[in-house]
């Protein structure tokens, strides 16, 4: 699946924001459930978009057992930020501020 089209987190994903790099496609991701998750980049992603510390994301949790830990699935551009925005998503508090 190519990163062309807008698209809001299903059913069993959240919507994160990278706060670290930690290399080899791993990440620290702050997530709307308002935890921390430690994610890798998964899937075709990986070939075409580079994620980086400060990038939206939608995060999919291995398992709701194993709940520290999740993969990347989408990475949002500037268009989708905006559109996030519209659809009223509070995107400063996922970040972090007030």
């Amino acid at each position: 699946m190519r990163n062309t089209e807008f698209r809001l987190p299903e059913k069993d994903e959240v919507l994160g924001y990278v706060i670290q790099q930690l290399g080899h496609g791993n990440m620290y991701v702050k997530c709307s459930d308002n935890k921390i998750r430690f994610c890798k980049v998964r899937g075709s992603l990986t070939r075409y978009a580079w994620v980086k510390a400060g990038d939206f994301v939608i995060v999919k949790p291995i398992s709701p057992k194993e709940d520290e830990r999740g993969d990347i699935v989408y990475l949002y551009n500037k268009l989708g930020i905006e559109k996030l925005k519209e659809l009223g998503y509070d995107l400063d508090s996922l970040k972090g501020e007030s």
